[in-house]
């Protein structure tokens, strides 16, 4: 029933259409991996907000905030030699004195009226509830951070 001379082209034209599908697709896939695009600056916010609540910087615990460890002093420790990152820091509360530190104060209060026009840096702000106290006792505060990145 079936003519083995008519079988042979057929199993041609498959491996033929089976091949170029394979090479559409290679293609395919090689063009998209093109079109990654990486925002670096929103990178750089979601490692900054990483290293504040996992990297020691003012305790050891997550969503803890040790009072004597709010300083300027423990936030640059924290972003050594990050010349490009601008951070505010701000604890809503009455307790710590001073509530609002800075990394690299100067840039970033020259860039903050900036954030409403320029296009070209990514001003984020972000709320998180946290405790705020020391070894005895500790209550809940909201900790803004505020970052610009260029």
């Amino acid at each position: 029933m079936f003519n083995k001379k008519s079988q042979f082209p057929m199993i041609k034209t498959l491996i033929i259409l089976f091949v170029a599908t394979i090479i559409l697709l290679t293609y395919m896939i090689l063009l998209s991996g093109e079109k990654v695009n990486i925002n670096d600056k929103k990178l750089k916010t979601q490692i900054v907000i990483d290293r504040i609540f996992n990297n020691n910087c003012f305790s050891n615990e997550f969503g803890f905030i040790l009072k004597d460890k709010f300083t300027k002093e423990s936030l640059e420790n924290c972003f050594v030699g990050s010349k490009e990152l601008l951070i505010r820091l701000n604890l809503d509360s009455e307790k710590i004195n001073p509530n609002t530190i800075y990394y690299n104060k100067d840039q970033f209060i020259k860039m903050a009226p900036l954030c409403k026009f320029k296009s070209s840096i990514l001003c984020t702000e972000l709320k998180y509830p946290i405790l705020i106290g020391d070894k005895k006792s500790s209550e809940t505060s909201i900790l803004t951070i505020q970052i610009i990145s260029s």
